[in-house]
């Protein structure tokens, strides 16, 4: 048996509200989450956490600093008091006995920028006796900016051993020290050891090189941007860790990589890949790499960025990948399938995206050409928008049914 109770209702019992806290008595393995989530204002849900973390309870103690470590201090509206203790809880819980507290304390350091514990963070990411903690250890470096931390995770790069790691059974995937300390070396982002990043990053194979990919973008330069752009090329697939079943191919993940570093020489590859890729995903991620640099107005979520609107528009191979994609009206199972999925949340397909692309872009304030073959271009995206606006309604009609 556990007590919960509240951390005012045990220092000073402020109000009626924090005693009843106090007084919530019961098999604390079975019912913490009921009581925390019935609980609605952040600052007593931080006083239920404080007040219980300290629980004979193995259960309600992992409980408790599990949810102490998904906390965004700047985010939250917490009193000064509050802080102080949550931050002094964190402390103490790094040297914990249970390792899933130390994991999640790794966490709480490097998500809320605890500077103070760089030095801790550096001895538990090297000496912890369980691979998980130093594993967030070495996060917290990099979320850190740790830059004296760097001889360290250099020489953790030749760290062989691989270990199952993630919050639970089904989102646990098999990791290593080394991948985590490219991780964080690449949130530093030095060009110092750049060779050392390259060389890690070249040994890489499978769903490691995919995790890989998002923070190599961190370094600008034109050797990080070719060898992402090789990428693009590669017609191997590895098995997502986040996902239960399927795989998931590299070349998406590699175009959000050359997005964030503006590389204007990938875009001719990535509008062809958009139109001649078997993989519909991988066509899909590319389409709307060429056109989400717009934010229109309407449903369709802007959640990837794409390249910017001049380097589209003054690429003649993306604009002509463009048109015809929107011409093109045979769909392929996969595809259709994918479509009428994401009607059920609103979302248009693709094909809308471009539409208003390419009507943004066609505008005569925005185009130089013609004045007769800009009206037959536009008198055609008509005739498209319509096919495609058609299209959406129908497949929208066909869910709701």
């Amino acid at each position: 048996m556990g007590l919960i109770c509240s951390y005012y209702a045990l220092e000073s019992g402020f109000c009626r509200r924090h005693f009843q806290l106090q007084c919530l008595a019961t098999s604390m393995a079975e019912t913490i989450d009921d009581n925390f989530y019935e609980i609605d204002d952040e600052q007593e849900r931080l006083s239920f956490l404080l007040a219980n973390v300290n629980s004979n309870d193995r259960e309600i103690v992992e409980f408790c600093y599990d949810k102490l470590s998904e906390i965004q201090i700047s985010d939250a509206d917490l009193d000064e008091n509050s802080v102080s203790m949550l931050n002094q809880i964190i402390e103490d819980g790094l040297n914990h006995n249970n390792d899933l507290v130390r994991r999640w304390c790794c966490f709480f350091v490097g998500r809320n920028q605890v500077k103070s514990q760089i030095d801790k963070m550096i001895s538990m990411a090297e000496q912890d006796i369980n691979m998980s903690v130093r594993y967030n250890a070495i996060g917290a470096l990099g979320d850190l900016f740790a830059v004296k931390a760097i001889p360290n995770l250099i020489e953790l790069l030749s760290s062989i051993d691989t270990f199952n790691h993630g919050r639970n059974a089904v989102s646990a995937k098999e990791v290593s020290l080394s991948e985590q300390a490219f991780i964080a070396l690449s949130k530093l982002g030095f060009d110092e050891y750049l060779p050392q990043i390259v060389e890690y990053y070249e040994r890489a194979e499978g769903e490691v090189k995919i995790r890989l990919i998002p923070t190599l973008a961190n370094y600008p330069t034109p050797e990080i941007r070719e060898l992402i752009r090789e990428e693009l090329f590669n017609e191997n697939s590895a098995r997502d860790g986040n996902m239960l079943i399927g795989y998931k191919s590299i070349i998406p993940v590699a175009i959000k990589a050359l997005v964030k570093l503006e590389d204007d020489d990938s875009v001719s590859i990535i509008a062809k890949l958009s139109l001649e890729h078997e993989d519909w995903q991988v066509r899909k991620a590319a389409v709307l790499s060429l056109v989400s640099s717009l934010e229109q107005g309407h449903r369709y979520p802007l959640s990837d960025e794409g390249f910017s609107f001049d380097t589209i528009r003054n690429c003649p191979e993306a604009i002509e990948c463009l048109f015809e994609l929107v011409q093109k009206k045979d769909i392929s199972d996969n595809e259709m399938m994918d479509m009428s999925i994401e009607a059920r949340f609103g979302v248009f397909p693709p094909q809308i995206r471009v539409m208003q692309f390419l009507d943004f872009m066609m505008h005569p304030d925005r185009i130089r050409i013609d004045e007769e073959e800009l009206e037959k271009i536009i008198s055609q995206l008509n005739v498209l928008r319509e096919y495609w606006i058609n299209f959406t309604n129908e497949l929208i009609q066909n869910e709701e049914e």
